[in-house]
Order: C-alpha cells, then sequence, then structure tokens
C-alpha cells in the first residue's frame, strides 16, 4: 500500500523509513501506535526531526528503503 501511495509523488523527493519492533525494543508498534506515549523515546525524536528539518537524524533506527519509480 505504501509503495502504491508514494507513486504518486513520481515529481517528489521520497523516502520510506522502515522501523521494525525489535529495531526499538517493543514487542509490537501496531498501525497508530506511534502517537502512543510509549514511543515518546524512540520515535517522537525522529518524527520530529523528519518534520522540522526535512532529513532524519544521524544514528536513525529503521532501514531506508529505495523510493518505487
Amino acid at each position: 500500500a505504501l509503495d502504491r501511495l508514494l507513486a504518486h509523488y513520481g515529481q517528489c523527493a521520497r523516502t520510506q523509513l522502515r522501523i521494525a519492533p525489535a529495531d526499538i525494543g517493543a514487542p509490537a508498534i501496531g498501525h497508530f501506535a506511534l502517537f502512543h506515549e510509549r514511543h515518546a523515546a524512540s520515535l517522537w525524536p525522529l518524527t520530529l526531526t523528519w518534520l522540522e528539518q526535512g532529513r532524519l537524524p544521524a544514528g536513525h533506527v529503521g532501514r531506508v528503503s529505495p523510493a518505487s519509480a
């Protein structure tokens, strides 16, 4: 689904970051759980840097996947 969504933005720079639960030491993340306070220390700083600066912070968790063409 995410690949299909990103394909609509073919003229834009796209970054897809895949974060597995093990990357943050959690048993699960969930669809909307990014916004749950249990992830405040692990995921919120990463998201805030992305929103404020348009880049991933150094040493970020997860892996960047190539954007679909």
